[in-house]
């Protein structure tokens, strides 16, 4: 293993490389600094009501928090990257495929194999530090321990699946193939992106996020719990078991997987009880009651873990009985727990209408268990005509009205009308295309070869160092396509408003809580916005929101 220095004679390649990928890296650096130096900084007065100052405070050191945890992995990495490249490293990793005595393509398989296994575990401790101690610190996580490993695993097969195929497919071509490799290679991604765009909803979402319908009836959840208490297996939503009551009250069960016998088919209900007392049952129901040996009966001096189920006392109101609940704390805890009660069956109501008023033909209503791994919300359209999928995520029941998240789908839907699903899609095929046509010309570069210190060239290599290269192109590109989705909100903001006169207010009110739901940074610097928000901030959105409202609604009656 030998050292190679970029400022040495005959190093003039790798020194221009190394310039050219740190020169996007410090524009990213210089942004992070800007951003961590406007935390803090004095909040709108229109925008004074998200947080009161408590709430402020911690949401500039969660977001100091990851600022750091961002600049500090950069750093981290870049130094990694740089000596595997500085000490020889491509060239020793290619040496010992090349020498396993396999096909080009299969030994490039191997190649890239090596390094993806290779990064996966260099990224673990960065990962469980921003799962399990950032956000968990934030009260953010929700993941456990079998998520984490379950979620990888599932990336990692996903890649093997459906990844090797197609790589070893684009290097068969440039090996074989001459000057039109690259137009093959172009032709079996862009099918391959065409069919995932439909499939994808259907087929890929599932394995990582468990979808149910938007049931009828009611939810419940529970208000104010501690997730660290002996009452977290209550971090979940409970939905209403239609047609069916226990002693004449209704009863309310869980759809998650995430205790033990959920994967068999078991569930755990919910139910008040008597004297206004609510019990945890776990199993089925027979004749609309639950039998006694399925009551989970775990005393307060020996509360049960997450994976069992506790009752302990309870005087928690019924549902709906606001004034009850706001003096009946759960009793045994600390905590101010309360019964909250949330009405899916109406939302799902008013979100059929919305697509029906639409036209947003074939969609679908699902309910995703976002709770399973986080506290942040979120909502989404997907898919295209017959897959096409609404998706809320749970999360969104405690914080936002029926209302709120209807105008905020209706955003999400002018998304799909609008065509800005079909843009992306064509913009992306029409970049892979460019890329692919460099990547012809420059695949057996032995200007890469070089700069990285290899001897011989081989497609395999040829093609990652000129994606690494390609990098510093899409850096640049990048700012554009961020720019343009930005006008994508502006756009699919104006479309909701005008859909309903009553969605600007709804909308306005809803983003707001999604910001302090994420504990949201509320003052961004604006070179970082122009770098890397997606979305524009939520000062001048909410302007255009109120102006684009006034312009569409003044003087004309609902």
């Amino acid at each position: 293993m030998n050292f190679h220095d970029p400022f040495a004679a005959g190093n003039a390649p790798s020194l221009l490389v190394l310039v050219c990928l740190l020169f996007p890296f410090m524009i990213e650096f210089v942004s992070q600094l800007l951003q961590r130096s406007w935390i803090g900084r004095k909040v709108p007065d229109e925008l004074k009501d998200i947080y009161e100052e408590s709430e402020y405070n911690t949401s500039n050191a969660y977001t100091k928090e990851k600022s750091t945890y961002g600049l500090v992995k950069d750093v981290w990495d870049q130094i990694l990257f740089i000596a595997f490249w500085f000490v020889g490293g491509f060239g020793m990793l290619q040496e010992y495929t090349n020498g396993l005595g396999l096909s080009e393509p299969v030994a490039g398989l191997a190649f890239f194999g090596i390094l993806s296994v290779a990064e996966q575990i260099l990224s673990i401790p960065w990962s469980l530090y921003n799962t399990f101690v950032l956000e968990e610190k934030y009260g953010f996580n929700n993941t456990t321990a079998k998520t984490f490993i379950m979620d990888r695993v599932k990336g990692i097969a996903l890649m093997v699946v459906l990844g090797a195929p197609i790589l070893f497919l684009v290097l068969f071509f440039f090996k074989n193939c001459g000057t039109n490799a690259w137009l093959y290679a172009w032709i079996t991604l862009a099918v391959f992106q065409v069919t995932l765009f439909f499939l994808a909803p259907v087929l890929l979402l599932p394995l990582f996020l468990q979808m149910i319908p938007l049931p009828d009836g009611t939810a419940i959840l529970i208000d104010g719990l501690d997730k660290a208490g002996a009452y977290k297996f209550l971090n979940r939503i409970f939905y209403e078991v239609l047609d069916t009551k226990h002693n004449g009250k209704p009863v309310w069960t869980t759809r998650d997987r995430r205790f033990a016998g959920a994967e068999k088919g078991d569930t755990l209900c919910l139910y008040s009880g008597d004297d206004k007392k609510w019990v945890i049952a776990d199993g089925a129901m027979k004749d609309g009651v639950v039998p006694k040996d399925k009551i989970a009966a775990t005393s307060k001096e020996s509360p049960a873990g997450p994976q069992l189920i506790s009752v302990g006392a309870w005087s928690l109101a019924s549902a709906g009985d606001a004034e009850a609940a706001a003096a009946s704390p759960l009793l045994e805890s600390k905590d101010k727990m309360r019964v909250k009660e949330a009405q899916v069956g109406e939302l799902k109501k008013k979100l059929m209408a919305l697509a029906e008023q639409l036209n947003y033909k074939n969609s679908k209503l699902f309910v995703i268990d976002g709770s399973t791994r986080s506290e942040h919300s979120n909502a989404f359209c997907t898919g295209f005509g017959e897959f096409r999928r609404i998706c809320l995520f749970d999360t969104l029941f405690a914080h936002m009205t029926n209302d709120e998240i209807t105008a905020v789908l209706g955003h999400e839907i002018g998304h799909d009308k609008l065509n800005h699903t079909i843009s992306r899609l064509f913009l992306g095929l029409v970049l892979s295309f460019v890329q692919f046509f460099m990547l012809g010309q420059f695949i057996h570069s032995p200007f890469l070869a070089e700069a990285f210190f290899l001897d011989v060239p081989t497609v395999y290599t040829g093609m990652l160092l000129f994606f690494m290269i390609w990098g510093v192109v899409e850096f640049f590109l990048s700012i554009p396509m961020t720019v343009k989705s930005r006008m994508d909100e502006y756009s699919a903001d104006r479309f909701a408003v005008e859909a309903d006169i009553t969605y600007g207010v709804h909308l306005g009110e809803g983003l707001k809580k999604l910001m302090k739901n994420s504990k949201s940074n509320l003052t961004p610097h604006p070179f970082y916005v122009f770098l890397h928000h997606s979305h524009p901030p939520l000062m001048p959105r909410l302007e255009a929101i109120e102006a684009h409202h006034a312009k569409t609604w003044t003087n004309k009656v609902p």
